[in-house]
């Protein structure tokens, strides 16, 4: 790249992340609140409820807490087990003493207790870094807190700075573009796609807005700036595109409900403008995002070689060529994808062998459907999208002087076979 098109990458860029946030403020929806808004016996959650009293605020039977408050880190000092006398008899309870080490109440020490007899999966040990759950109540010096899971902050920073370190001692400088990668690529999901939605966009035009813009960035940052580079940005954009036109559809067709997180679901009813499968749907193409960009560099790359070695090629003669690689794609990475997909579904595999349900029940459980027809329809999408690809790049490469007859040369290739596969290996 050189350096007049590196400035370039580097305007574009910033203009880009100048842009793309202000078009997602301000977000109109109610966020997590540190004193509640509604006492409603109707909604899913009132009032915080103390840990140590008979709930009043219960879901499916079960006992929870409100959705206001804070989430702080916190360090377990002091771990005590005894016997409470209660109306029921004697009971064992777990006293935690825990020290707060961010937020409002850092360097505070409280205590909190469980019963013992409660079925927990979270039983902290003494010196363990938590999350705790706080609620502040009529006195402020006494909140009501629920131990929530480990901290494991200090666990991705470790993470992260191995990842970084293991990128440039084996690949260098160059390793940039990959970090550069994924930074890009979270922030058009966090900071654009997702505040789109939430504010009220279309959830197409929001991954459009979110994706589009980054991944032509990353396109040119990969290739450098050239006619190569120019041919794959046009053709991953008309495959995104396609791509969140058609998922959404089929999302809307498929009329999934929200996921069963209770936390979750109460926010989809403060916001009943706000579709909850499209929260879904956004994780999907932030999937296929990387794919359509990877896929439409390796095959322009692949043809532009092509065109450069036999450079009197005429439009069908380099559509072969296009889906022969394409071909070679589908075999290898695309793999990827499924495999992933498929990875995230042991745990609820396990539930079902569990429970022995029914296959046609287990499947068309709202919970599992959110986990089966998105990722099915992408790959649909996804394998759509290579013949675009393939003949957005074939035109762009094409001899000039030849007149291109689109529909003739549509209809009159055939797909290779493995001897055609082996002829041209």
């Amino acid at each position: 790249m050189t350096k007049k098109s590196l400035y370039k990458f580097i305007l574009s860029l910033l203009i880009v992340s100048i842009i793309s946030p202000l078009l997602a403020l301000p977000l109109d929806v109610k966020a997590q609140e540190s004193t509640a808004t509604t006492t409603d016996p109707t909604t899913l959650l009132g009032d915080g409820v103390d840990i140590q009293s008979q709930p009043t605020v219960t879901y499916d039977q079960i006992p929870t807490k409100s959705r206001y408050g804070t989430y702080q880190r916190a360090l377990v000092k002091n771990i005590i087990t005894e016997s409470v006398n209660t109306t029921e008899g004697i009971k064992q309870q777990t006293r935690y003493t825990i020290e707060v080490l961010n937020g409002n109440f850092k360097n505070q020490t409280f205590n909190v207790t469980q019963n013992t007899e409660e079925v927990s999966v979270f039983n902290p040990s003494l010196g363990d870094k938590i999350i705790v759950f706080i609620q502040s109540q009529t006195d402020p010096s006494q909140p009501t807190i629920y131990l929530q899971t480990y901290d494991r902050t200090g666990l991705y920073i470790f993470g992260i700075i191995l990842l970084l370190l293991l990128l440039f001692v084996l690949f260098g400088t160059s390793s940039y573009k990959l970090i550069l990668a994924l930074v890009l690529s979270l922030f058009a999901l966090i900071q654009v796609a997702l505040p789109l939605y939430l504010k009220g966009w279309p959830i197409a035009l929001s991954c459009i807005i979110g994706f589009l813009p980054i991944g032509i960035a990353l396109i040119y940052l990969s290739s450098g700036w050239k006619k190569q580079s120019h041919i794959a940005a046009i053709s991953y954009s008309v495959s995104l595109i396609f791509n969140c036109i058609f998922i959404e559809l089929i999302t809307i067709w498929s009329k999934l409900g929200s996921t069963t997180d209770l936390q979750v679901a109460t926010f989809f009813t403060d916001n009943p403008q706000l579709n909850p499968s499209y929260i879904i749907l956004i994780g999907t193409l932030a999937g296929l995002f990387g794919l359509l960009q990877h896929i439409s560099i390796v095959i322009t790359s692949n043809i532009n070689i092509y065109k450069n070695e036999n450079p009197n090629l005429a439009l069908k003669k380099l559509f072969e060529h296009g889906m022969k690689i394409s071909q070679e794609l589908l075999q290898t990475n695309i793999i990827i994808y499924p495999m992933v997909w498929i990875g995230a579904l042991i745990s609820i595999l396990i539930l079902r062998y569990q429970d022995q349900a029914s296959w046609t029940f287990f499947i068309n459980q709202n919970s599992i459907a959110q986990l089966l027809i998105p990722p099915l329809f992408a790959s649909i999408g996804l394998i759509t999208s290579i013949p675009i690809i393939v003949y957005i790049s074939s035109i762009a490469f094409a001899k000039k002087s030849r007149k291109t007859n689109t529909i003739h040369d549509l209809t009159s290739w055939q797909p290779p076979t493995n001897q055609d596969n082996n002829h041209s290996a």
